[in-house]
């Protein structure tokens, strides 16, 4: 593996740039240091959340000490692009991320170095070799685990996690000799697995225990039009259906089924949900629920030390996409951007910004092809109440199904299965709460467009507060 760059770059050897704490952030200290004021901020995490922490923190605070710490053994790679490069459609050169971490002399990288302590009192943290790394800020973009289910024979041989570039690599040398792969769970990640294990002609079934797949993203209609088309492309799709035992000696050779049926496979890929990494947090004696709570501006329970990403729990919430994980980075860089520099007076542009530094939650938004059929998923979706209107247009002829959700007149909720070209847009309007107008709706039961073709006339006469 070689460096991204000889001077900020450090790769798995362990080893760093020459110099002292005072002069190169990577310079580990020694027990009886005193807290150093001018340490730099440390980054937990270098996935995409992490990543982006570093280059908003370089944006708005330039020369801001940094020291990001990355724990696998790769260089920083896209995970969202796993489900591509599993299906052959990419290469792992594709996937890497490391080129996007600034290259300036006051960041510095290490990868493959987790970080096993965190100790707030003193404000330092300690790495796997036991090195002692001082921080004025620490940011935890740990990320999260796959969850595995407590379901017997689940430790076979053949049975596999589909979550980071390892499992990737691990099914990829999978995808040629697997006769049957069954896929448990019905999410987005378990049917982007599902599609890619199809590329040797391998028999793939989904199973999901809801009852239909993409239970958080789809109303029942669009997962029917959905679950077709997997089937026409040869992925078999079973909901309302668990998995009671895995079957096997030694290898896996099949699954019972709540139903009593038993599929013979001999590969299998877990895609039942994550588990934020949190135990730094934990024994660092921070608060944490599901995930370490943070506060609007991103702090956890010690102000010094933020949370963000899937590891965040915001107002009970843990967001497993990276859309709401780049908001939450972009504030939490405001607010320590905003924090006293070495004169003790933040810069007054940094004070400005530190007013609007204020995360306040994310609206998911879901858009992937499946099977090459596009889907999309904003909002408030699911059918919950009478206060809540269900507007849908469809075309049986194209595969086209489009569904918008309506609360006292405003916009909240959106899902479409096939191409829409107004997705932009109605991307802000969710995000805004739109207003619609009758003559809208009207027009969308009838042409499944809410504002027709002309473009230049429509956006002249968008609110003065849209977002672009």
């Amino acid at each position: 593996m070689s460096a991204v760059s000889a001077n900020t770059i450090t790769e798995a050897t362990g080893t760093r740039s020459p110099g002292s704490p005072a002069d190169n952030p990577a310079a580990p200290v020694t027990p009886d240091s005193p807290p150093d004021p001018n340490a730099p901020v440390i980054v937990v995490g270098a996935g995409p959340v992490g990543i982006r922490l570093v280059q908003e923190l370089e944006r708005q605070h330039p020369g801001r000490l940094i020291l990001l710490f990355g724990g696998e053994p790769w260089k920083p790679y896209n995970r969202v692009k796993l489900s591509s490069l599993l299906a052959g459609e990419i290469s792992e050169a594709d996937i890497d991320t490391s080129e996007t971490i600034p290259l300036t002399d006051n960041i510095t990288a290490l990868f493959n170095a987790p970080i096993r302590e965190i100790d707030p009192e003193h404000r330092v943290v300690t790495g796997h070799d036991g090195s002692r790394y001082p921080y004025s800020k620490l940011v935890l973009a740990t990320g999260s685990r796959p969850f595995v289910p407590p379901i017997p024979g689940v430790g076979l041989s053949g049975i596999f996690s589909f979550r980071d570039l390892s499992d990737a690599q691990q099914l990829l040398a999978r995808t040629a000799s697997s006769r049957h792969t069954l896929v448990v769970g019905g999410g987005l990640l378990g049917l982007e697995a599902a599609k890619a294990m199809c590329r040797h002609h391998t028999e793939v079934t989904v199973v999901e225990h809801a009852n239909h797949v993409m239970f958080n993203q789809l109303d029942s209609l669009a997962a029917s039009l959905l679950a077709d088309s997997l089937e026409e492309s040869g992925v078999a799709v079973m909901s309302k259906v668990r998995v009671q035992e895995f079957i096997g000696e030694h290898r896996l050779e099949g699954a019972l089924l709540s139903s009593g049926e038993t599929i013979p496979c001999d590969t299998v890929v877990l895609s039942t949900g994550i588990v934020p990494n949190i135990d730094l947090a934990k024994a660092a004696g921070l608060n944490t629920g599901r995930g370490v709570i943070v506060n609007d501006q991103m702090q956890s329970s010690d102000p010094d030390i933020y949370a963000i990403g899937e590891c965040a729990e915001h107002r009970g919430t843990i967001y497993g996409l990276v859309a709401p994980g780049y908001d939450q980075a972009s504030v939490a860089a405001a607010h320590i951007a905003s924090a006293p520099t070495d004169s003790g007076t933040p810069a007054d542009s940094r004070q400005q910004a530190v007013k609007f530094a204020s995360y306040e939650g994310s609206v998911a938004a879901t858009s992937l092809k499946v099977v090459g059929l596009p889907v999309f998923s904003m909002g408030d979706i699911q059918d919950r109440d009478f206060v809540q209107i269900a507007h849908r247009y469809s075309d049986p002829d194209s595969g086209t199904y489009r569904k918008l959700t309506v609360d006292a007149g405003k916009l909240v909720g959106v899902v479409s299965i096939g191409p829409w070209g107004e997705i932009p847009r109605l991307r802000e309007a969710v995000i805004g709460r739109r207003q619609l107008y009758p003559w809208q709706l009207w027009r969308f039961r009838r042409t499944g467009t809410l504002w027709g073709d002309d473009d230049t006339e429509e956006v002249a006469s968008w609110p003065r507060d849209a977002t672009v």
